[in-house]
């Protein structure tokens, strides 16, 4: 009997020792489980901190040139019949609408580059034509300063390259408008072009480059250069409203080159400058010279770019005054839509081939640019599907370049136009396009025709 109950003693206790450890395992689970949320808790406090900040930053930089445009049109008026400070009021006015632009274009930057929008596009480049375009983009920050540009190229073997050209240009263009910037007068600034030799690598199908650009600025703080490519980060030493910016630039820049596979350093010192490194990996185009020469063949005809006629396509009275106003400028003729259905009748009822192109702006009412361009595509005449409908967009996400693509738009530009852009690519159309090959048709059979003779010449 006593067994018995020794032994029942025995499988109770064993029981409460498992129940006890269950329990225990219970409130671990549980507690972990509190911890994990209280980790998604602070995460998301700590997100939404640096939105709110972000914002904030945002606003108090949009506010400082829309505050200057808003103050120069209230003194303007009653100074409107004294031509000269009218004219220096619309110079400054001119300035404070540049500098709103740049912010918002580093800002939706930023924001593409956040949500994973950021597409790297690999095409032909010819890197000094890209150097020299940066560089002249840059010129007007040059004039009427003391500042010698060096522009020096070492080394290289390989001027046609596959790359981003336009993440490229914008890279190069956020260090040279700094430089520029922060370098007093007497000062110089030189870009700094070096092809690099890699071991083991086959030198004509990849391309190992160096960029430096250095200037004898004014410099900057070495506990500051840990946090340069950081959002908005400024220097307190230098920043000013001298030097004013949105403080993007540097954090917009690392992305750039962190997506092209690349890496970039700087070294800076306070008064006597600053250098930024910058080694990218490239693939090269050794056919593009080559390809230069058949597109040579073109007649004098094809380079110039004669006398078009668009419709612009845009439902705000005052961007359709504005845009008709610079491309009449150019000697275009232009007809005006102010939404798709419009666009879509004055098409319909044209003769064949009677337009060049159409300017097409996406949200409007009544049809939007992405219905519009369906239905122009879709017309049984023979000009729908060749004429190039370049859309006219604020927003350059990829969802929206998807919808884009997917409606038939041959291509974007966006907000506010550019109307050295726009005629590049009417005349790119014009001379390219609507020939019987495109140049990159012609390209491709160029590859396929060098092919072939490689073949029998092996034969």
């Amino acid at each position: 009997m006593q067994n018995i109950v020794i032994i029942i003693v025995f499988i109770c206790s064993i029981f409460l020792f498992l129940e006890t450890i269950n329990n225990k395992n219970k409130l671990i689970k549980e507690k972990n489980k509190n911890l994990l949320l209280v980790e998604q808790i602070e995460t998301f406090n700590k997100d939404n901190l640096e939105k709110d900040k972000m914002i904030s930053h945002i606003v108090h930089e949009l506010r400082t040139p829309v505050a200057g445009i808003s103050g120069i049109l209230e003194i303007m008026q009653p100074n409107i019949e004294n031509k000269e400070k009218v004219k220096d009021y619309l110079e400054k006015m001119n300035r404070s609408a540049k500098y709103l632009n740049s912010l918002i274009d580093d800002v939706l930057d930023v924001c593409k580059i956040k949500s994973g929008n950021t597409v790297i596009r690999s095409k032909p480049i010819d890197i000094n034509k890209l150097i020299d375009n940066c560089i002249s983009m840059t010129s007007e920050r040059f004039k009427d300063r003391k500042i010698e540009y060096i522009k020096s190229m070492e080394n290289i073997k390989h001027y046609n390259l596959i790359g981003d050209e336009l993440h490229l240009c914008q890279i190069f263009i956020n260090i040279l408008s700094n430089a520029v910037k922060f370098t007093p007068d007497g000062g110089n600034v030189i870009f700094r072009i070096r092809e690099l030799i890699e071991e083991g690598v086959d030198i004509e199908d990849k391309a190992y480059f160096q960029f430096q650009i250095i200037d004898t600025g004014v410099g900057m703080r070495k506990e500051f250069l840990n946090n340069i490519w950081n959002e908005f980060a400024q220097d307190d030493n230098v920043a000013s409203s001298k030097y004013k910016g949105s403080g993007l630039g540097m954090a917009i820049t690392k992305q750039f080159v962190d997506l092209m596979g690349g890496t970039i350093n700087v070294e800076s010192e306070i008064g006597k400058g600053s250098a930024f490194t910058i080694n990218i990996h490239f693939d090269t185009y050794e056919l593009f010279n080559k390809l230069d020469k058949i597109t040579k063949q073109e007649t004098v005809e094809n380079q110039k770019c004669k006398q078009l006629k668009i419709i612009l396509v845009d439902d705000d009275e005052l961007n359709i005054e504005i845009e008709k106003y610079m491309l009449e400028k150019e000697n275009i003729i232009v007809m005006t839509a102010q939404n798709g259905e419009e666009a879509v009748k004055l098409f319909e009822e044209s003769p064949n081939f009677e337009y060049d192109a159409i300017l097409m702006d996406i949200n409007m009412p009544i049809m939007n640019g992405f219905d519009a361009t369906k239905e122009i595509r879709s017309l049984n005449r023979e000009d729908s599907k060749e004429i190039p409908i370049i859309a006219m967009t604020a927003n350059s996400y990829g969802d929206e370049v998807q919808k884009i693509k997917e409606s038939g738009m041959s291509e974007y530009l966006t907000k506010p136009i550019d109307i050295n852009r726009v005629l590049k690519s009417l005349k790119y159309y014009k001379n390219g396009v609507n020939k019987n090959k495109s140049r990159q048709n012609a390209k491709e059979e160029y590859i396929i025709i060098r092919e072939k003779a490689m073949t029998k010449s092996t034969v």
